[in-house]
């Protein structure tokens, strides 16, 4: 029988929770009690780590723990894992875990190790969501000749630091299947740990377990789900484009003035709602949205905003330009959210990733890492430059305009870039279309689908029960997996209460989202872009 080697991929400068692998869990660092479950069934366990400073504590905290410790290169992982291997034979079998994923045990690890034997594949992993895995209960196991196939020819630093990057996609990659581990469907969960509220969720999971290092896994998913159930989370992001500005063809608001909007965040945190969407862009946005926080002492909500336009910097710009149009705009957005640094940072235009040389995006990378910012992306209009994006490990932030209407998200190249890029965060906008699909009468003279698609939305809430418009299209765009977050502006607080509602209730099943996008049938490309109506 060929060896098996289980290689603990961690690391200290983790960008949203540095060094999140040394916080107590169980009462041991993560990344030790990582370690601990997956060798708990007797197998060969290491830590690779990398040679920097920075991993220093890292490695000294597991090598005194019990754990063995490989040390070698930062940035090229598919390296450090060859070597690390060096010694096994090419019929053995490696598998690769990382240190912020605490449940999977040895257990786990076996019974893909059996399934990659017997299917008589070189590479097999989970693969979240098509899985049915909550995010983060994964691993991938592959032999050790397609690794040093895959180290040998990768010289991508995408395929240099994710590591399996050729494998998955070679002719006989395996994957885990819906119902193989896990009976029902527990890809909402999560249990990866990346922020704070992971780690306070991990917290809870194995809070009073006796023994962390050999509880079983199904055991802790058990207790995800009910913490997930008793601590739901409101699964809207905010959007404040409306507290700085009249924005939306349905609006016949006055709009907010500082005092209006205070409330409104007061209100959205009330409710649970403590993702806020801004930009320098939306006038008075940031500036009333950072008082209201500070008033509301809601240091802990996550805001994401978005750089100043870059429009009038011309293709011939000189960098050094670029950085300070870029550090301008982060100085200026923190200075007016009262925030040392933002939980992500997003371009407009995501074309403004690559002008320039890359400029933009390599000194938003610089503030990322300089802590000015957690997440790096871009607000994107259609699913090819969606995919450019996901192309880019630094990019792990995307917006796109979603909602029964537009079609282009439904494409299989979209769904199979994403799922290429697990712990990406996608956050829809447009839900509503800007009003359209709540209000009959909003719909400009020029469209005429508007009485065709108020009607399908009216017959559809009656059919299948919805308590509204608002409710049914909500519940839509949470019906796709990929879907982080909706971000939704308001004109009224009676309007946030209305949708805060709606998100409490049950996303479409599939058969109920097909229904609903055939019963409103095509409509011109005009009417799903905003950009267009005038």
């Amino acid at each position: 029988m060929s060896k098996v080697r289980v290689i603990l991929q961690s690391r200290t400068l983790s960008e949203r929770l540095p060094a999140k692998v040394l916080l107590p869990l169980g009462g041991l660092p993560i990344a030790v009690l990582c370690a601990r479950r997956l060798a708990n069934t007797g197998l060969d366990v290491v830590l690779a780590t990398s040679d920097t400073a920075s991993d220093d504590l890292l490695a000294r905290t597991a090598a005194e723990a019990g754990v063995r410790v490989f040390r070698g290169s930062l940035d090229d992982v598919l390296g450090r894992f060859a070597a690390c291997a060096a010694d096994l034979a090419p019929e053995d079998v490696v598998v690769r875990a990382t240190g912020d994923n605490p449940l999977p045990d040895g257990a786990f690890v076996q019974s893909l190790v059996d399934r990659l034997r017997a299917g008589g594949h070189r590479y097999l992993g989970t693969a979240s969501p098509a899985d049915g895995l909550p995010y983060g209960l994964s691993a991938e196991c592959f032999t050790v000749t397609a690794l040093r196939d895959a180290d040998r020819n990768a010289t991508d630093p995408a395929s240099r630091e994710h590591v399996t990057v050729s494998m998955r996609r070679a002719a006989d990659a395996g994957r885990v299947r819906p119902g193989e581990l896990l009976p029902d469907d527990r890809s909402a969960l999560r249990c990866t740990v990346d922020t704070p509220d992971d780690y306070l969720r991990a917290a809870r999971v194995f809070a009073g377990v006796a023994d962390p290092a050999r509880v079983p896994w199904r055991t802790l998913v058990e207790r995800l789900e009910a913490d997930a159930a008793a601590h739901p989370r409101c699964p809207l992001t905010l959007g404040t484009v409306q507290i700085g500005l009249r924005y939306g063809i349905a609006n016949r608001t006055e709009g907010y003035d500082d005092r209006g909007a205070r409330d409104l965040v007061a209100g959205a945190l009330a409710l649970g709602i403590d993702r806020f969407d801004t930009a320098r862009a939306y006038g008075e946005a940031e500036r009333r949205l950072g008082a209201a926080l500070a008033s509301c002492g809601a240091a802990g909500a996550q805001v994401t905003t978005k750089v100043a336009p870059l429009a009038s910097l011309g293709e011939a710009t000189d960098r050094r330009q670029v950085e300070a149009a870029v550090d301008s705009s982060v100085l200026r957005s923190s200075l007016a959210l009262r925030r040392r640094s933002v939980d992500a940072l997003l371009f407009h235009d995501a074309e403004d990733l690559w002008r320039w040389d890359g400029a933009a995006l390599e000194r938003a990378d610089e503030l990322r890492a300089a802590g000015a910012c957690g997440a790096i992306g871009a607000s994107v209009y259609d699913p090819a430059t969606a995919i450019r994006c996901l192309q880019d490990p630094r990019v792990t932030r995307l917006q796109v305009p979603f909602n029964v209407l537009d079609r282009r998200w439904l494409a299989p190249e979209f769904a199979a870039a994403v799922a290429a890029r697990p712990g990406i965060e996608v956050h829809v906008r447009s839900v509503f279309l800007q009003g359209l699909l709540l209000s009959p009468q909003a719909w400009p003279a020029w469209a005429d689908c508007g009485a065709r698609v108020s009607g399908a939305i009216a017959e559809t809430v009656r059919r299948l029960g919805r308590t509204g418009a608002a409710d049914l299209c909500l519940a839509y765009v949470r019906s796709f997996p990929w879907v982080t977050s909706a971000v939704v502006g308001v004109d009224t607080p009676e309007q946030l209460r209305e949708l805060a509602s709606a998100a409490t209730r049950p996303a479409l099943g599939a058969a109920e989202a097909e229904a609903f996008r055939s019963a409103t049938g095509e409509v011109p490309d005009r009417v799903i872009d905003p950009r267009r109506w005038t």
